[in-house]
């Protein structure tokens, strides 16, 4: 059940709570009647990567916008309908690769998550292909998909020996291109840059660990559940809330959790150390969608411990979110906000001693390849 938030004073800009209403008609049949301007629609689909959820919305119950602004989120949704399409394919082909050679894997994002979160899966705007293997298994993955034309992009992972064998103890992904559709597979081996962090997932939560898949139609990915949430918030936070798209897929998972899935959160978000960016990633969704969660994580959100540093960090996820720009670079882009967002993300002191010691050796060999 979702109800009307509590005051906040947390500030929010008009046209984020304005795309956030419409996201709300189009994933919640009890939300209240929304509209949008032409101005509004550049910005879901360029800056906040929603306007296939802005055009299921639209259809609903905005009567204001003019033919060509219509026409342009009918065309943005029928191509991203197109782009999911052809990710389905390039995503199946490349886990018929890994099965073949005895690879388990798992897609921990796009379309598999579309397909639990959303209403329709082409509502969730199409991205790259987020493939995950076992650390022992990465540079294996990238030479078998390299081997079948799902190549490096100058990557230091493309050849074989001591370079790569050293670059794999230090990237938590690289990236893949498939030539003939233009799609981007980033081959992961953790889900986050902290092997703490990850590894407290993947210990919790059986359905993130990679897998062979148990029938042809089967794509190995991650159930609904604390474990899911928890990735999210995590995730969200380290690309610092840029985007409305990740607080809109917090949003519809948060409405199917039930109150077993909840405390589970508020357990592993406890137990990995990031209580606080978790805490202040779910104050943000509440204060962007006008919404209070019901269940066990209230009294949680409300701990007095530790308020003040979930402000802050709220603080700073909302003044990211309220960039007003459409065309600014995404500052998940810098390498420099990344590893601020990671620092904040990991509140104890070995795990961000960790980072602080392996993002400079990582930063430098994605440097190098480029020459490779």
């Amino acid at each position: 059940m979702i109800r009307s938030a509590r005051p906040n004073s947390l500030q929010i800009s008009e046209p984020v709570r304005a795309l956030a209403r419409l996201v709300r008609t189009a994933l919640d049949r009890q939300a209240p009647p929304a509209t949008i301007d032409p101005a509004l629609v550049e910005f879901a689909i360029k800056r906040h990567r929603v306007g296939a959820l802005i055009h299921a919305a639209v259809d609903a119950c905005a009567k204001d916008l003019g033919d060509a602004a219509a026409a342009r989120l009918r065309r943005h949704a029928e191509g991203n309908a197109r782009r999911a399409a052809i990710v389905e394919l390039v995503q199946a082909r490349a886990l018929h690769i890994l099965t073949r050679t005895n690879i388990p894997s798992l897609v921990f994002k796009g379309q598999p998550m579309a397909r639990l979160l959303y209403p329709t899966p082409a509502l969730r705007h199409v991205g790259d292909i987020d493939l995950m293997v076992r650390p022992e298994d990465f540079v294996r993955a990238a030479s078998c998909l390299g081997d079948a034309g799902i190549l490096p992009a100058r990557s230091s992972l493309s050849g074989h020996g001591r370079l790569a064998a050293f670059a794999a103890n230090f990237l938590r992904d690289v990236e893949l291109h498939d030539g003939p559709s233009g799609s981007k597979i980033e081959l992961h081996q953790r889900l986050q840059f902290s092997q703490t962090l990850s590894n407290g997932i993947l210990a919790r939560d059986p359905s993130f660990r990679p897998r062979l898949p148990g029938g042809d139609r089967e794509t190995p990915a991650p159930a609904v559940g604390g474990g899911l949430a928890l990735y999210l918030l995590q995730h969200g936070a380290i690309s610092s809330w840029w985007r409305l798209k990740w607080l809109a897929d917090l949003f519809a998972l948060m409405m199917q959790l039930t109150p077993g899935h909840q405390n589970a959160l508020a357990d592993m978000a406890e137990t990995s150390g990031s209580a606080a960016s978790a805490k202040a990633g779910l104050s943000l969704m509440q204060a962007v969608f006008g919404t209070s969660i019901c269940g066990p994580l209230e009294s949680w959100l409300r701990e007095t411990a530790g308020a003040r540093t979930v402000t802050r960090r709220v603080d700073y996820y909302a003044k990211m979110l309220n960039e007003p720009s459409v065309t600014a670079s995404s500052p998940p882009n810098s390498r420099l906000t990344i590893l601020r967002s990671s620092l904040l993300l990991s509140e104890r002191a070995p795990q961000r001693i960790g980072i602080l010691c392996r993002a400079p050796v990582a930063s430098g060999l994605r440097l190098v390849s480029r020459w490779i």
